[in-house]
């Protein structure tokens, strides 16, 4: 069926195709060799910080330094205000702004007159007489669109 010329062809791309994944899964063993290179150095560095940190603590009683949490990563200020208010019901803007410090803000100049014109024209958290900020809202008023559909499915 296959004349000699015919089947030599055929075993040369195979031993081609052969010769190509043989290449293919070497260059994978490569990169993998490389990441796990890289990962056992990163160790090692982090190690050896860690170990650093360990020595500066008994020596000179360092405490370890706390790093922000990123509790309000991604959320505009008003946003994250309005959760921190909601949480504890009244708060004095001073603590507002150490609550959002705490949870991952950075302010620049002014973080009161940044978080008073955030909080300036939403209708959840009105500003009492003490000049504490305090929440005002029903329980779902925060999320209404969710609420509207709850009870849209309610009703069927």
């Amino acid at each position: 069926m296959f004349g000699n010329n015919d089947r030599d062809k055929a075993l040369s791309l195979a031993e081609a195709e052969l010769l190509y994944w043989q290449g293919e899964v070497e260059s994978r063993r490569a990169a993998a060799d490389k990441a796990e290179l890289e990962l056992s150095q990163t160790e090692r560095k982090l190690g050896t910080a860690e170990a650093f940190m360990e020595i500066l603590r008994e020596r000179y009683g360092l405490q370890a330094v706390a790093t922000p949490s990123m509790r309000f990563e991604r959320l505009a200020l008003r946003e994250a205000a309005l959760i921190v208010i909601e949480e504890k019901g009244s708060i004095t803007p001073q603590q507002l702004v150490a609550e959002l410090q705490a949870g991952g803000f950075q302010f620049g100049n002014h973080p009161l007159r940044r978080l008073h014109a955030a909080l300036l024209h939403q209708k959840r958290a009105i500003k009492d007489q003490s000049g504490a900020w305090r929440w005002t809202a029903p329980d779902q008023a925060q999320f209404p669109l969710i609420a509207e559909g709850k009870e849209a499915s309610d009703q069927k």
